[in-house]
């Protein structure tokens, strides 16, 4: 993934965006907490990721809901890099 890169993936029920910030990937659910809209289209802006529906913002290192209307954060998931590949510990 390049730089700024924004991906989605589904894996089983889980909707998940992965986002390339500072060349450290992150994992967050790609759904927001306010409202059912996908953060995969959504605007990353340094360290935030803006809701294309209602402009809701969220840390991408933590996702914490930075800005109303969100108030609940997004679930992060642990990224493991082995090769090419990337995998999600969802503890």
């Amino acid at each position: 993934m390049t730089l700024g890169q924004i991906k989605n993936v589904d894996i089983e029920d889980k909707k998940i965006v992965l986002i390339n910030l500072d060349e450290k990937i992150y994992a967050l659910d790609r759904i927001c907490t306010h409202s059912y809209a996908d953060l995969s289209i959504g605007i990353v802006n340094d360290d935030t990721i803006t809701c294309p529906l209602h402009f809701a913002q969220f840390n991408l290192k933590t996702g914490e809901a930075t800005s109303m209307p969100a108030t609940e954060p997004l679930k992060q998931y642990e990224i493991i890099i082995k090769d090419d590949d990337v995998f999600l510990n969802d503890t």
